[in-house]
């Protein structure tokens, strides 16, 4: 399937409609990518495109990303794989584009990665192996759409962090205890 809402068009199974916004989204399974966007849409969270690639047998994640990269209305892109068919030449092309990223892995446990041979044809790659790459490369894994589309709106509406420093502000102490112990171990600089 595939949606530009600047056309707009809606060629999936979705009889939604989406608002524009700076948010694309490359999804192996028309499933995830679609709990994806219903995320988006409970953030208020407006999408550019949304690409499904299934098992790349007609398009491949690579050259949706290139193309997604030249888009003027992407700021942001989210990529929802099980086994990618060329998981360098992606993470080649992602450590170029400029966009952030965010992706969503499923598959990681041993019966999800058979379902997803079975889903998809392509072999999950360990979740270790995959953490450690989205890690080396500069992306950010989600466990989960919610979790991907919180973190996809905040970067839609953000200008890119120009270091490591970061201020906290909550109206009670609580949620910025939680914060600052979820973001101390990523390497911000709390005052």
């Amino acid at each position: 399937g595939f949606i530009d809402t600047a056309v707009p068009c809606n060629c999936t199974f979705l009889p939604d409609h989406f608002a524009p916004g700076p948010v694309s989204v490359i999804s192996q399974s028309g499933g995830v990518g679609m709990a994806l966007l219903a995320a988006l849409k409970d953030q208020r969270c407006g999408i550019a495109k949304w690409v499904g690639i299934g098992n790349e047998a007609v398009i491949d994640a690579v050259g949706v990303l290139r193309l997604l990269a030249e888009d003027p209305a992407t700021r942001v892109i989210a990529v929802c794989f099980e086994g990618l068919r060329d998981l360098p030449g992606f993470l080649r092309a992602a450590k170029t584009v400029n966009q952030t990223h965010r992706s969503i892995e499923d598959g990681k446990g041993a019966a999800g990665m058979r379902a997803a041979a079975s889903h998809t044809g392509t072999m999950a790659q360990s979740s270790a192996v995959m953490t450690g790459l989205v890690e080396q490369f500069g992306l950010i894994e989600a466990r989960s759409c919610r979790e991907c589309a919180v973190m996809l709106k905040a970067l839609s509406i953000s200008p890119p962090p120009q270091g490591n420093r970061i201020a906290i502000l909550t109206n009670t102490a609580g949620p910025s205890i939680l914060a600052a112990d979820q973001l101390e171990p990523a390497g911000a600089a709390l005052p």
